[in-house]
């Protein structure tokens, strides 16, 4: 079985011609595959009595794949993987195969190609081998198991484990949404050196005086750092760079394991932000690479440290059967400085739009985030600037409990804190 990202792209646009509501459509196919759920269980069932052998197969190569998996992949493929049965029967309802079909033997094999290895191959991954110098990648599932998509989250730096899901739960829950967890260390280093920078007396003075003295000080992208910042920010030279080159190979292992299909045969849509961009950027570029097609639906980057021309924008735009998204911020003095010191670049994603490419969108993010480390604090504004599918019910209860936050504070007489540092209103600030 397989769901081709450009088949879903082409029924979204057939719903949308149809003035039906996106959302109505993925909550039909909820129902639907609800309804299906016990027959295809009962053909699991009934499979298993007659084929004790094949069972005595299927559990050895769950070992050979890790304890870990057996725990957290077969129970998802077994209720997610079959979940699938009655869209697919839709599907092929043209092409002689029908709902009896796909609730029979043969059917709940054909669904768990779909799935990949009965919903197992992305959480066993983790016990995987390791490539590319990679010590620490795999996945973890916090919402979904039975749906028809996929969606993948890559957080840009962490200071504790649920920080790879966290800035992500805004996000409608109508797919199988996990996170991808890579380089922990060199995440937690990156983390703590942001904030000592951030932190830093002297390179906010540096940078503040910089801006002060730039006449069109909008044109923020165009600043020339002076020595005094450049020396100010070498305490996040040794962690940003190793990350760069950490998340350039995890962005080649990730696009591995999507060639592969371990996520099965279902659209994937990937989100980023910062270093986690990057390593999508570099994904892309993979699958263009080794030629797959089909699996990206959508793609979004957020604060992208990449520096690229248009040539590797399109081929990485052309593995993406929906949209590419670059969402940037000008004021975002962090990427400005740390990419001009490192890397000598002067057209950085993550701080201004990759024109003249077909398959990108840009989104200016200035009113939302000002400065890098807005990324992750205000990843549900960033979403839903950017057009994500975003749970409203979510988004209004936050901005409800932020509402009510802030106006403690000023009552307790705490408005009138002001950002650390003079650079703090221009760009990246200590929350």
């Amino acid at each position: 079985g397989k769901y081709d990202a450009r088949e879903r792209m082409m029924f979204r646009r057939v719903v949308e011609a149809l003035r039906v509501e996106w959302s109505a459509a993925e909550e039909m196919e909820d129902r639907l595959a609800s309804n299906m759920r016990h027959d295809a269980a009962d053909a699991l069932r009934d499979q298993r009595e007659k084929d004790q052998h094949a069972r005595r197969g299927r559990t050895k190569r769950y070992v050979l794949i890790g304890v870990a998996t057996v725990g957290g992949g077969v129970a998802i493929g077994l209720t997610a993987g079959l979940a699938a049965a009655p869209l697919l029967a839709a599907a092929f309802a043209g092409f002689g195969v029908g709902g009896a079909f796909l609730s029979s033997v043969g059917g709940v094999a054909l669904v768990s190609s779909l799935f990949g290895t009965y919903g197992a191959g992305l959480t066993g991954y983790r016990m995987s081998r390791r490539v590319h110098g990679i010590s620490d990648f795999g996945f973890d599932l916090f919402r979904g198991g039975d749906r028809m998509c996929v969606s993948l989250f890559v957080s840009g730096w962490v200071t504790r484990d649920e920080e790879f899901h966290l800035p992500w739960l805004s996000l409608r829950d109508v797919t199988d949404q996990y996170a991808v967890v890579w380089e922990w260390e060199v995440l937690k280093n990156l983390a703590t050196a942001l904030t000592d920078l951030i932190t830093s007396q002297a390179f906010n003075q540096a940078v503040g005086q910089a801006i002060g003295a730039t006449v069109l000080s909008s044109i923020f992208a165009a600043i020339v750092w002076p020595a005094a910042v450049i020396k100010a920010s070498r305490v996040l030279d040794n962690p940003w760079s190793l990350a760069t080159q950490r998340a350039r190979a995890t962005g080649e292992v990730l696009a591995s394991v999507l060639a592969e299909g371990l996520h099965g045969n279902r659209p994937v849509t990937l989100y980023g932000y910062s270093m986690g961009a990057r390593v999508l950027f570099y994904c892309l570029l993979e699958l263009r690479r080794k030629g797959v097609y089909g699996v990206v639906e959508h793609c979004y980057m957020f604060g992208a440290p990449v520096t690229a021309n248009k040539a590797e924008w399109a081929k990485a735009a052309s593995v993406v059967a929906g949209e590419c998204v670059n969402g940037y911020c000008r004021t975002d003095w962090v990427l400005s400085v740390m990419s001009r010191t490192i890397n000598a670049e002067t057209h950085v994603a993550g701080i201004m739009p990759v024109e003249g490419v077909a398959g990108v969108r840009n989104v200016c993010l200035n009113k939302v985030v000002r400065g890098h480390l807005d990324y992750r604090l205000k990843m549900m504004d960033v979403l839903e600037a950017a057009g994500a599918p975003v749970d409203t019910v979510i988004v209004q209860a936050a901005r409800a409990a932020i509402s009510d936050l802030e106006e403690a504070k000023d009552e307790a007489g705490g408005a009138g804190d002001g950002d650390v540092g003079g650079a703090g209103g221009a760009g990246d600030g200590v929350g």
